[in-house]
């Protein structure tokens, strides 16, 4: 790797042209620009407060990134394998300020792509959650009346499940023999010895499901057996449903079914939509590479130190780049003065408007010295009101300033700056 030889540069200009310079010498990338510390920071000079707008842009370059990659993701285009490493497209300057005038309805685009992201989200947490409740349900699909149903005026009806697989024939085996033993222990604790034969209470059983872990089944027995029933029924791990239906089960099952397929539908809705943003791809990827300039930018201003009116850059230059940015920056100056001239016309119109200058006042000074020193009087007043007040108790005094100024070859800064320092700053 080559070692070039470096210049040092520094720039000292005019606060209101910082962020301009900035960009030019973005625009350059040619100059590294020197980090300062606090300790750089006196009470004349400060740091531009950068960390706030950096955070926002960091945020909201996250939000445009995570935007691109999901329309790439449900993007029918493909793209070379090697695409990544080839970069993006080089525009015009022009092109530049044309699109970046479009930022925000891109960022509208962006705020769909996330709203679409959150709906798909939020929907497969849905589908998943009702799957799980139809699970759940499905094993009673068969049963006729509501899982809440508790029986008629002569009967109850029982609702559950066992943690092991049971037939009817199966199931009425391993109940008179719980049944059985329930009694004898009963009988124990009582002390009690009966010769009778044990009678088996009447017991109408339904298998509902059967699987190898689990059989779903409903009983009706007369009430004066519930108890016993039910006692028996828990020495064989009896549960009931933790959430029985009002209703018979295949009326949930078919609502559960519909939210699936309702949360199926919008999950594919909002997939399309996403994939119709594949022709706004180029429109996103300028967004993230602007907001990663704005970032640089930032970053940039953030190495600056301002005073109240000036600002000052310092940083390392390629010698075989060095006369390319100083030509530009040059170029850049010529703008800002020209643009100054144009203010100092407004300034100057409004002067004149208020009866404040008039043309052919002070014969023996040219319009333009004149118009410099109140130009650049008026820029240091907060409001036109408070110059006008000025104005008017001063005006003899400053044009004699002005004559002055002008016989003894001052320039019209210095001018303004006495009239400034004599007549309104004391």
């Amino acid at each position: 790797m080559a070692i070039l030889p470096m210049k040092h540069i520094e720039i000292i200009a005019m606060q209101e042209d910082a962020k301009k310079i900035v960009e030019l010498l973005q625009r350059l990338g040619t100059v590294d620009v020197t980090e300062r510390y606090d300790e750089d920071v006196t009470d004349e000079l400060a740091l531009f407060p950068a960390k706030a707008s950096l955070s926002q842009l960091e945020k909201t370059s996250a939000t445009v990134d995570h935007a691109i990659s999901l329309v790439e993701e449900f993007s029918h285009e493909k793209k070379p394998f090697l695409s990544g490493f080839a970069g993006r497209q080089e525009i015009s300057f022009e092109e530049f300020k044309k699109r970046a005038a479009d930022i925000d309805e891109t960022m509208k685009i962006v705020y769909d792509i996330e709203a679409l992201d959150r709906k798909i989200a939020s929907e497969k947490t849905v589908r998943t959650h009702t799957r799980h409740q139809l699970d759940a349900i499905l094993p009673w699909e068969k049963l006729d009346i509501p899982m809440q149903y508790e029986g008629s005026s002569k009967t109850c009806c029982i609702v559950g499940q066992f943690p092991e697989a049971y037939e009817e024939a199966s199931f009425y085996e391993e109940f008179c023999r719980q049944y059985s033993a329930m009694k004898e222990s009963e009988a124990v604790l009582k002390g009690i010895t009966s010769k009778e034969e044990l009678k088996i209470p009447d017991i109408y059983t339904e298998i509902v499901h059967t699987a190898p872990d689990q059989t779903c089944a409903c009983f009706m027995v007369h009430k004066k057996d519930y108890d016993e029933v039910l006692a028996t029924l828990r020495r064989m791990s009896f549960t009931a449903p933790a959430d029985p239906t009002k209703h018979p089960p295949e009326v949930r099952i078919g609502r559960l079914s519909k939210r699936i397929e309702e949360a199926t539908n919008t999950i594919s809705e909002s997939r399309e939509k996403l994939q119709q943003y594949s022709g706004k791809l180029d429109d996103l990827y300028f967004l993230s590479d602007y907001l990663n300039m704005r970032r640089e930018k930032y970053d940039m201003l953030g190495k600056i130190l301002f005073s109240n009116k000036t600002f000052i850059l310092e940083g390392f230059v390629a010698e075989e780049d060095s006369q390319k940015v100083v030509d530009k920056l040059n170029e850049k100056v010529e703008e800002s003065l020209k643009q100054s001239d144009m203010k100092l016309t407004e300034a100057k119109q409004i002067l004149k408007n208020a009866g404040f200058l008039a043309e052919g006042d002070n014969q023996d000074v040219p319009d333009k010295y004149f118009n410099d020193v109140y130009h650049n009087i008026y820029v240091e007043f907060s409001s036109k009101e408070e110059f006008y007040k000025f104005y008017n108790e001063h005006k003899d005094e400053i044009n004699d300033y002005i004559k002055t100024g002008w016989d003894g070859h001052l320039k019209a800064e210095f001018v303004a700056k006495t009239v400034l320092d004599d007549l309104y700053l004391d």
